[in-house]
């Protein structure tokens, strides 16, 4: 099954002074079972955590986000079964116009109610609607989502995804210095 992740327009997605966004996509993509047929979007950068990968997005310099949008939509490969946009409900709704048969997760890292796209109760239905899945990083950021909603709202599109680290089983003894 084919994935393409949709990273925010400013997200950098390099091995030195990556974003937050992209050390959780790279990091637990590692471990996912479709980690041969997804693909990561994102801004041009030199030197991408992952080449293989990593698809170079353009953007133009007057109209930025929907250039960066427009450019992953003319790039998304046809088979693509799954868009999954990170934080950026905006983008959403243009691509959801765009490919209306494909299906959408939509990751929120931050308040729902803060970002362009979701940040009232109307456009929050819609998404809720319309996604196949909604991604939540706090039991918080969820509870704000479904804040003031009207609609009936299906708690089995919503997931609550806590990311982090891979532990380690034993702690490494520390050599004093002398």
């Amino acid at each position: 099954m084919k994935i393409a992740i949709l990273l925010p327009f400013k997200e950098i997605y390099r091995k030195v002074g990556a974003g937050a966004v992209s050390i959780l996509v790279h990091s637990h993509l590692k471990s996912s079972i479709y980690k041969k047929s997804t693909k990561i979007y994102g801004l041009t950068v030199s030197n991408p955590m992952d080449k293989n990968k990593f698809v170079p997005l353009k953007s133009d310099k007057f109209f930025k986000n929907k250039s960066y949008v427009s450019d992953f939509a003319i790039k998304l490969d046809t088979d693509t079964k799954i868009i999954e946009i990170h934080n950026r409900p905006k983008y959403f709704f243009f691509l959801k116009k765009k490919f209306p048969y494909k299906k959408f997760i939509l990751f929120f890292h931050n308040d729902p109610n803060e970002l362009e796209g979701s940040s009232s109760a109307e456009e929050r239905s819609i998404i809720l609607n319309s996604c196949d899945k909604i991604i939540f990083l706090s039991k918080w950021i969820k509870a704000q989502f479904v804040k003031d909603l009207a609609c009936h709202v299906d708690v089995t599109k919503l997931v609550v995804f806590y990311p982090g680290v891979k532990g380690i089983k034993k702690f490494p003894n520390k050599k004093k210095r002398h």
